[in-house]
């Protein structure tokens, strides 16, 4: 996404009508983008059917099909019917993937793994209210973009690193992260930019080179965050988001 990283953004996932207005109450949170994602879709979505203050708070809906090895049906006429009650409604929309069961016109495909959103691109049926959102909400994700890279790739937690982790607690090491970018990466002119960042030593800078946020030039090309200006307050709090969210993803592994 281009402009609003995933971390700026709240999902809140249901797969059927009658729980989408509870969750979107139950689960909306203030200052962000929030995302109603149908996911798996099966069932036929009623959005016209949802109370107006419920789908005030929402900007986009994604809907994608079941990735499962025995997946639920996704039919495309209901997909079409949820684009047409976001155009109704002047909310963004966006076919994310097919899933691994598709049905279109009538007929049943079985759609290979890892080859549904390239499908779901090609329906070409996104809807988007300006081309800021478009901007938004079309691109990859950022932790797509960075599984596509080798070298970011290649960075993963040991388990010395966990148990650092596990023994500092997240408040800790999110504490160090906002120390360290605040003194090594927020600067207008970091000391040693491009170098400024150890490749180990510290869960923080592990993270920092697995999500191009180790020095300004990484940090603009990846995160589109110009260089030559220091980094504001919320600048800084959005690279600890990164940093914070690729290190519990690693202590998920």
């Amino acid at each position: 996404m281009k402009n609003v990283s995933e971390n700026n953004i709240n999902f809140i996932v249901c797969s059927n009508t009658k729980s989408i207005q509870s969750n979107i109450m139950k689960k909306y949170k203030h200052s962000i983008k929030n995302v109603l994602m149908i996911f798996p879709l099966s069932d036929e979505i009623e959005l016209t059917q949802i109370d107006e203050e419920a789908l005030s708070k929402i900007d986009a809906v994604i809907c994608a099909g079941d990735g499962k090895e025995e997946p639920l049906e996704c039919d495309f006429d209901k997909v079409l019917k949820i684009r047409d009650d976001c155009v109704k409604l002047n909310k963004n929309f966006i076919f994310r993937d097919t899933g691994r069961l598709f049905k279109m016109n009538g007929k049943v495909y079985h759609i290979p793994k890892g080859v549904g959103k390239e499908q779901a691109k090609k329906a070409k049926v996104d809807y988007f209210i300006s081309q800021v959102d478009k901007e938004i909400y079309e691109e990859e994700t950022l932790w797509e973009r960075l599984a596509k890279s080798k070298f970011r790739s290649k960075f993963k937690m040991s388990q010395k690193d966990k148990d650092y982790y596990g023994e500092k607690g997240e408040e800790t090491i999110n504490s160090h992260a906002h120390d360290f970018i605040e003194k090594r990466l927020a600067p207008k002119n970091p000391k040693r930019d491009g170098r400024q960042t150890p490749l180990n030593g510290h869960p923080v800078f592990l993270a920092q080179h697995a999500t191009g946020t180790c020095c300004r030039g990484c940090l603009e090309k990846w995160h589109r965050i110009p260089q030559n200006k220091a980094l504001d307050a919320e600048e800084q709090n959005y690279v600890c988001n990164v940093i914070m969210a690729w290190i519990k993803k690693e202590m998920e592994n």
